[in-house]
């Protein structure tokens, strides 16, 4: 059963994130509250959760600063800010869980649903790929975490393909032949990576524009990859396509 503490600043806030896990999770225990870094480290040794709802920015430091004095072993975390800041993307590299406030019910029951199939590899070893992702932050980050059912994967973004939706799933097929499933939707995906050399190019296709080949023509045409796959291109799409195509070239 999940033990969870909750882990933030503001009353309104810890208040908040009680009632909706109160409606979204009834099963799960709420084991208590802290509004600063001693308090918390206080909560987790005598009560030993093993899910944090953890707010990044707390008054007497950062929840990095917190998970840095516990024990991280057996427990997972949720981290939730008011900031959607830059270093907010190495957190979802890291394949690390986080949600922006004000709280919303669903995307707080997705986060939950997900720990089970996820949280295979312990905090720990997540959040030194974190910290190795965030001295990236100057030049750009150049890897990204997939998390499947055996644990994770630590990916370099240009051996991706490209990634293949299929409901709440994404396959991604890399320059070596492997493919990798995750338990999070192509969206998801498409809003990290399209900063890089990547397309939104059909409602279940993210292709890598280093990695096409070829273009045939048609409605919307399909773009050939490297790996000899055929990708279709929906018809609002193909302008679009190309465009990026020649800036990529």
């Amino acid at each position: 059963m999940l033990k969870i503490a909750i882990i933030d600043d503001e009353i309104k806030a810890r208040s908040a994130s009680r009632n909706i896990l109160q409606q979204v999770c009834p099963e799960a225990e709420i084991c208590g509250e802290a509004g600063n870094i001693e308090d918390a480290i206080e909560l987790i040794n005598e009560m030993k959760p093993n899910l944090l709802l953890l707010d990044i920015r707390l008054k007497s430091g950062t929840g990095f600063d917190l998970l840095n004095q516990i024990e991280k072993e057996n427990i997972s975390v949720i981290f939730i800010t008011a900031y959607s800041e830059y270093a907010i993307k190495a957190i979802k590299f890291s394949a690390l869980d986080y949600l922006l406030k004000p709280l919303d019910p669903e995307e707080l029951k997705k986060a939950i649903d997900r720990l089970d199939v996820k949280e295979v590899s312990t905090l720990e070893s997540r959040l030194a790929v974190f910290e190795e992702l965030m001295a990236e932050m100057k030049t750009g980050f150049q890897k990204i975490v997939l998390s499947d059912a055996n644990g994770f994967n630590v990916v370099l973004i240009e051996d991706i393909i490209r990634c293949e939706g299929e409901k709440n799933y994404t396959t991604f097929h890399l320059a070596n032949g492997q493919k990798i499933t995750t338990t999070k939707s192509l969206i998801e995906f498409e809003r990290m990576l399209t900063d890089s050399s990547f397309v939104r190019v059909y409602k279940s296709h993210l292709i890598n524009l280093k990695h096409v080949k070829a273009y045939k023509k048609g409605k919307g045409g399909e773009a050939v990859m490297i790996d000899g796959s055929v990708v279709p291109i929906s018809r609002d799409k193909k302008h679009l396509f190309i465009e990026e195509l020649k800036k990529h070239l």
